[in-house]
């Protein structure tokens, strides 16, 4: 064996491989995320478009369902507005223990 390539031989034997790259891991979790997010923006335009297509067509029969209410006085309206809402806070404290479990913040 020659000088030089002794040289190098002991070169390449001092340095050894880092036990782990974090700069790879780094860009792997990055790429992981972004196709989870690119899933669930699609999954979310998706319920967005089927539920404005599902409220579309039954337009005719909720506003035939509302008239008796409208009919019925403003109280009545009020208390409709105020179950929906209710409703809609129910749901979401009903999935803060699910996304805490997930890891995910609410």
């Amino acid at each position: 064996m020659t000088d030089p390539e002794r040289m190098l031989s002991e070169l390449w034997d001092e340095d050894e491989p880092p036990a782990c790259d974090t700069a790879f891991v780094i860009a792997v979790m990055e790429r992981v995320e972004q196709r989870r997010l690119a899933l669930a923006a699609a999954w979310l335009v998706l319920a967005t478009a089927a539920t404005g297509a599902a409220a579309w067509a039954l337009a005719p029969v909720l506003q035939g369902l509302a008239q008796p209410l409208v009919q019925a006085g403003p109280g009545l309206g009020v208390v409709a507005a105020a179950a929906a809402l209710a409703a809609m806070l129910w749901s979401w404290t009903a999935a803060r223990p699910t996304a805490q479990r997930q890891g995910l913040e609410l």
